[in-house]
């Protein structure tokens, strides 16, 4: 057993500090320390390998390699899904690149049966079993219990390779329970073994030894902290030890891994704000892996065909995305016109440079050279003026009122104005229901009343009448969780509990609109709460009450303050990684990596759990639905089926009516029409009337039916009689201040349009003063009806 199976050590880190961004570390970890290690052993087939991976390892793999890099680093000539039919190649080196879970592994042992009836060859040669992390103990004895397996075993390798890398210097961590109520609420043990052991593969492919400080206030922090401390301490311990000779060399200066759930800020991920990829995100509704398809329709030519599918996805390969994401919305139509210029010099070099007398070799190869990249560069900047002209028509749209929702949700969090006036409580309650009037998202109403209830305290009849103003169950859920972190004394009027902007802030952020931008458009006054984590711990500033240290303090303060001297080709400077267990915003991603192009230096590594939209945040707040909520729903949706069916029926048989009434009409009297026609024109009005006092009686008996229905779905008396997010002016003057409760609501279907504008008019006094009306007119109509008939 010990000849067959060659255990690869760690590999020796020679270029600690040679790469600036983590997806150049993850790459390094798959392409030169495993795959050209194993290359070196495969002896059937060294040119052409098959590399076999399962669901997970794919989508993990593909966040930073491409397939050309596999094949140019370790000759792989094909790549096969474990879980599909595989064509047999016996004579062929195989490397299986699996997670090492019961699926995989009993998919790899069923490629190599004892007793193979159908085949009589094997269905690989030489096989090189690759892990992502370690396996377990029960797994690995279901290994050693394939005899034919383990003859063919050549390489047993554990990569440590366990995160997905999102963007350059951004990552995720994925659990299988990646809600954030559920991890930060409920964590056991097998998440915070999850989320410790991926944190410390992070910390093992980038050579970090870090320093590790946790929110105080999160328990799922301080959990994560203590496991992933031992483990970092007992592998460089347990290294250069007798058992082990080899020393793990580990980067220097250490940097400092800060460790925090997504309760430390719940405002960030509701905010409205101008950076590109936010509102791209946010307003197109791009999915997390950034694909474009259904967005972007490029009439394209064929030799532009494969530039285009190639730019229709955003991420590092998109060089117009990587320069413009993280900057305001307005500031990239500039950019995007530059390019535009640029691609039409560019183009008329290249047609200069064909037009010459003499077209030499060079010159050839230059332009054809050229063509490709100058092709896929001008699809780029094409997909990107679409996407920033679509985001733009969205926020200039006056059905979403987005920039005055912005203005005004910073004078909320700020609690000041853009000239620097704090603003009074009932001021901002005032605005408030204004601009809920104007909203045309029901999930924007849902954001801005959330983080005025994060900056808010409430009294208790107020904020029963907020939950009014929300149409379903589940945004009144997200608005009680959010009442129920903000924890504060009930007061007996509305309370600002969030800190005002300060002096500093404030004056900075003048400085910046006045002198960097010119006033030629709007910024936010407020940062996210990160960011300024962020500059505290660069600035070696951060408490350390509220964000402790992990192990010995003393120790790890003055390791920390040491300063330490650069090389040449060395990282010189401290790495800061954060780590948001519960979701991460990309609000926030835009600040950072703007603090980070303000700093000079790429050394803040960001990741989550989550790369997460506002929408994604809220669906993360509200609960499941219980069972018996569900079976409510459904009893109530089929008594409404069945309230309807009943009308279609009664309309039927009025139908049926009036048909046999027209009918009967049809059959001509021809002497009592030629004795008196003037009487039958008469008549003819009559019956006119009689059909419409029919309609009427038809439209009384639907309203009722209509009624039951709805008062049966929807469950409301209210429903209907009162207008939306209307204030009640006082007669005989103004009103000064605007109380929670002069706000009456209108109830809403839960299958409404989000992006429906939300508009109502004042109804009548009542519904029942309509039918005692249509009642008199209907008995006024027959009674003339009925006189007719006597005088004919």
């Amino acid at each position: 057993m010990e000849n067959s199976i060659e255990l690869l050590n760690l590999p020796k880190k020679a270029a600690v500090g040679q790469f600036f961004n983590l997806n150049d570390y993850a790459k390094s970890r798959l392409l030169y320390d495993m795959l050209m290690s194993i290359k070196l052993k495969c002896k059937l087939s060294p040119d052409y390998i098959i590399l076999v991976m399962d669901e997970y390892s794919t989508s993990l793999i593909s966040s930073f390699c491409s397939m050309f890099d596999l094949m140019e680093a370790g000759n792989v000539y094909q790549i096969e899904k474990i879980d599909k039919f595989r064509k047999r190649y016996p004579m062929s080196d195989v490397i299986y690149l699996v997670e090492p879970v019961p699926a995989s592994i009993n998919k790899i042992i069923q490629d190599f049966p004892e007793q193979d009836e159908k085949y009589s060859y094997d269905h690989y040669g030489d096989v090189h079993l690759c892990f992502l992390t370690t396996i377990p103990n029960e797994q690995l004895d279901k290994i050693f219990k394939a005899p034919k397996l383990v003859q063919k075993v050549k390489t047993f390798y554990e990569v440590n390779l366990d995160f997905t890398v999102w963007q350059d210097n951004i990552f995720k961590i994925l659990v299988k329970n990646n809600s954030m109520m559920k991890m930060i609420d409920k964590p056991n043990q097998t998440i915070i073994e999850q989320l410790s052991h991926k944190l410390f593969s992070l910390c093992s492919v980038m050579n970090e030894r870090p320093f590790i400080q946790y929110q105080v206030e999160s328990s799922l922090a301080e959990e994560v902290a203590i496991n992933l401390y031992k483990k970092i301490e007992y592998l460089y311990n347990y290294s250069g030890t007798e058992e082990n000779s080899q020393q793990i060399q580990y980067r220097e200066p250490r940097g400092t891994l800060l460790i925090m759930d997504r309760t430390f800020d719940l405002i960030s991920p509701l905010v409205h704000d101008y950076h590109y990829q936010s509102v791209s995100y946010d307003y197109l509704k791009i999915p997390e892996d950034g694909c474009l398809d259904s967005l972007i329709k490029i009439q394209e030519s064929d030799q532009r065909q494969a530039a285009s599918e190639a730019s229709k996805k955003l991420d590092e390969q998109d060089l117009v995305w990587q320069k413009y994401k993280s900057l305001h919305i307005a500031e990239v139509f500039g950019f995007l016109q530059d390019e535009i210029k640029q691609l039409k010099q560019d183009q008329t070099n290249m047609k200069r440079l064909a037009d010459k007398e003499e077209l030499h070799h060079d010159d050839i190869q230059k332009i054809l050279k050229q063509i490709p990249e100058f092709e896929k560069r001008k699809t780029q900047v094409l997909i990107h003026l679409d996407l920033a002209q679509q985001v733009t028509d969205k926020m200039q749209n006056p059905k979403f009122n987005v920039m005055k929702l912005i203005e005004f949700e910073q004078t909320i969090i700020s609690g000041m104005n853009d000239q620097g006036q704090k603003m009074n409580d009932n001021f901002i309650t005032k605005e408030l229901m204004n601009i809920l009037k104007t909203l045309g998202r029901a999930e924007d109403k849902l954001r801005i009343l959330s983080v005025y209830l994060l900056c808010y305290a409430l009294p208790e009849p107020d904020f029963k009448t907020v939950l009014k103003l929300m149409d379903t169950k589940e945004q009144r859920d997200v608005l009680k969780f959010i009442r129920d972190y903000n924890s504060q004394e009930i007061p007996k009027k509305p309370k600002r509990t969030y800190p005002v902007l300060s002096g500093q802030e404030f004056t900075e952020y003048k400085r910046k609109y006045t002198q960097e931008i010119q006033e030629m458009y709007d910024i936010l006054r407020t940062q996210p709460q990160i960011v300024k984590i962020a500059k505290e711990a660069l600035n070696k500033s951060l408490d350390l009450k509220a964000f402790p240290f992990m192990g010995d303090e003393k120790q790890q303060q003055s390791q920390r303050n040491a300063k330490w001297a650069k090389k040449d080709g060395d990282a010189d400077d401290e790495r800061l990684i954060i780590c948001v267990l519960g979701g991460l915003s990309h609000y926030e991603i835009c600040c950072l990596q703007n603090l980070e192009k303000i700093n000079g230096q790429q050394n803040i590594i960001i990741g989550s759990t989550q790369i997460i939209t506002a929408r994604e945040f809220i669906d993360n707040i509200v609960p499941q639905k219980r069972e018996e909520d569900k079976q409510k729903d459904k009893a109530a949706n089929e008594d409404e089926e069945e309230v309807f069916k009943e009308m279609e029926k009664i309309k039927q048989k009025r139908q049926n009516a009036k048909q046999k009434k027209a009918g009967a009409k049809k059959q001509p009297d021809q002497k009592r029409g030629q004795r008196r026609k003037t009487t039958e024109d008469d008549d003819e009005d009559d019956d006119q009337d009689g059909d419409v006092n029919d309609q009427d009686s038809d439209d009384d008996e639907n309203k009722k039916y209509k009624k039951q229905a709805s008062g049966k779905s929807v469950k409301s008396k209210d429903i209907g009689k009162k207008p939306v997010l209307s204030s009640k002016g006082k007669k005989g003057g103004k009103k000064e201040a605007v109380d929670l409760d002069d706000i009456e609501v209108q109830n809403k279907s839960d299958s409404d349009n989000d992006d429906e504008v939300d508009t109502g008019n004042k109804r009548g006094n009542s519904e029942s003063e309509d039918d005692e009306e249509k009642q008199k007119k209907s008995k006024r109509s027959k009674q003339k009806k009925s006189s007719n008939k006597k005088n004919r």
